[in-house]
């Protein structure tokens, strides 16, 4: 007789645990490059599962200018900062283009000339 309750159970369990509609776990790599070649993986960020939620984090390289990422299920902006002063456009990534092996590198010249390689990418380094 317990063994049609568990049955039950276990099959139940079972068609939940196959739920299509979730996402996938999406992460967004962010690497840096100065000018002298010394580079460095700045973050794996990984974009929020649940309907609504948000992530928001900042990054400092080399005290020199911000890197803030906004992520939601959906997408994540960057945007760069020196100071208060906005270094170039923020830029957009949709999940389904992380998902798609997404890659792009910006060159962000700082106040003083100073150059870095920004590498975002949707492969995190192990």
């Amino acid at each position: 007789m317990i063994r049609a309750p568990l049955l039950a159970l276990a099959l139940l369990l079972t068609a939940c645990s196959g739920d299509d509609d979730q996402p996938a776990l999406t992460e967004l790599a962010i690497s840096v490059e100065n000018e002298v070649g010394g580079r460095s993986q700045i973050a794996c960020e990984p974009l929020p599962l649940l309907h609504g939620s948000r992530r928001l984090t900042e990054h400092v390289i080399d005290g020199a200018f911000t890197i803030t990422v906004m992520s939601s299920p959906s997408e994540t902006e960057l945007s760069f900062d020196e100071g208060g002063r906005a270094l170039g456009q923020a830029l957009l990534v949709s999940r389904s283009a992380l998902e798609a092996d997404y890659g792009e590198e910006l060159t962000l010249v700082l106040s003083g000339g100073e150059s870095y390689v920004v590498s975002i990418s949707s492969r995190c380094a192990p």
